[in-house]
């Protein structure tokens, strides 16, 4: 039987004070005076090595509602552990699922009912997010990201972030797609993921979720403020802790205004990438082209089928192109300002990039702002002492 108030569910593994970080911000929460609210730990195992993560989960006082520890007695991996705890969705009807590298927001509870009420019967929607994306997830090109304002406190992206909302109707079909597609070769096929996601560990679940989402054109709801922050804390698929993927956390109670896929002017695929139609929608000089949107630049030749690509490579032959002024970068397309630096070129008119040329004019002036040149040099010598330690 579906319950009202969607349980929590957190994957442990052999970190303890992440997860003492995680559970700690999950007690501190807001929740509302009649809910009753499940708490599920559950802990991979590996040879019985993290029974230190057990004790404390099984220490661990949870004062709204049942608790429930589940210690695995073989080792999942990072993949199948999460597609485990997905699969809750079917007997609780819907979750929010947390990483131990997560802190959540006092309000991440009050933000998942509003958005669950709002999304939870929408066939286009894959999962909904706690967290709110300020760079792209590209090991190349880590750019900053800000997506479109169209006045909605959320926007739409092809990707599975940390701090997840499923219910068992988005998390079903994902299932079933999986079992038939879930191997690495098969997902290696697919021209349309991203050579960056391809890369990732076959271990990585959000590389299966994501290219679901790009073959059925499903989208993740992400809000303007994040109601869960990364801390990235040193583990399977990271070396070293970043700040990265932190993001400023909503401190008050919000009543979110919350749009629809069809009424969204703010929505981007894979490659963190604005959709073309919306570019056209409010740049009607673009309705006549066919073309992709490959502004950050991490769009391999064989994945752009368009006749057309709006980047910031030049082609021979350019039918417009626009300045680089206004932020993101999509409002110059958007509002039309012509210049030299966007340009919507045949596809296969384009000629070789070479990103040092733009070096400068990007990290200086545009994506970091300005840089003093001893900060250029204090930033080499760290990134150095980094790659030899």
């Amino acid at each position: 039987m579906v319950q009202t108030f969607p349980a929590i569910v957190v994957a442990l593994y052999n970190r303890v004070k992440p997860a003492e970080r995680l559970l700690d911000s999950l007690a501190g929460a807001y929740y509302p005076s009649d809910a009753h609210i499940r708490l599920v730990i559950s802990i991979d195992n590996e040879h019985d090595q993290n029974l230190d993560v057990k004790k404390f989960a099984d220490d661990f006082h949870w004062k709204f509602g049942p608790k429930e520890v589940i210690y695995h007695e073989k080792n999942l991996g990072l993949r199948d552990h999460f597609n485990f705890c997905g699969g809750l969705t079917e007997k609780y009807g819907s979750v929010v699922f947390l990483e131990d590298d997560l802190f959540v927001s006092k309000w991440y509870y009050d933000y998942t009912l509003q958005a669950l009420d709002f999304y939870k019967d929408d066939p286009n929607i894959a999962g909904i997010s706690l967290f709110n994306y300020n760079r792209i997830e590209q090991k190349v090109n880590p750019w900053p990201f800000t997506a479109v304002d169209d006045g909605f406190d959320n926007y739409f992206l092809q990707q599975a972030s940390w701090g997840q909302i499923w219910t068992w109707q988005m998390w079903k079909p994902f299932l079933e797609w999986f079992k038939v597609n879930g191997r690495p070769e098969i997902i290696s096929s697919f021209e349309e993921v991203p050579g960056n996601v391809k890369r990732w560990p076959n271990s990585s679940w959000k590389k299966n979720y994501i290219t679901y989402m790009i073959l059925h054109r499903k989208y993740y709801v992400f809000p303007r403020i994040a109601l869960a922050c990364n801390f990235d804390d040193p583990g399977t698929h990271r070396k070293l802790e970043t700040v990265y993927y932190q993001s400023p956390l909503l401190i008050h109670q919000k009543k979110f205004n919350f749009g629809k896929l069809s009424q969204s002017q703010s929505i981007y695929d894979s490659f963190f990438e604005i959709l073309p139609d919306i570019l056209k929608k409010h740049n009607p000089d673009l309705k006549a082209f066919d073309f992709q949107v490959n502004l950050y630049g991490n769009k391999e030749k064989t994945a752009l089928k368009s006749e057309f690509v709006l980047s910031r490579i030049p082609g021979k032959n350019n039918a417009r192109s626009y300045n680089m002024v206004m932020k993101p970068h999509e409002l110059n397309v958007i509002f039309n300002r012509q210049g030299n630096q966007i340009f919507l070129s045949e596809t296969q008119s384009l000629y070789d990039s070479n990103p040092s040329d733009r070096f400068v004019d990007d990290i200086v002036y545009y994506y970091r702002n300005n840089f003093h040149f001893k900060e250029f040099l204090t930033l080499f010598k760290r990134k150095w002492k980094e790659k030899f330690s």
